[in-house]
């Protein structure tokens, strides 16, 4: 990622063409494992500083 691409779409698909079809495959689960991550630590987040009394 040597930021030659102006717009981050276009490194992308810069990249995504040179990509075996198979990478798209492993990308597609690291995106999906880190957000769901993300969520994860949010919600925790949000959770300790508002604590919900159901």
């Amino acid at each position: 990622m040597s930021g030659n691409y102006g717009p981050i779409g276009g490194g992308l698909a810069a990249t995504g063409l040179a990509l075996p079809f198979g990478w798209y495959f492993v990308i597609a689960i690291a995106v999906l494992v880190l957000g769901f991550l993300l969520v994860r630590v949010a919600m925790r987040s949000r959770a300790r500083r508002a604590p919900r009394h159901a």
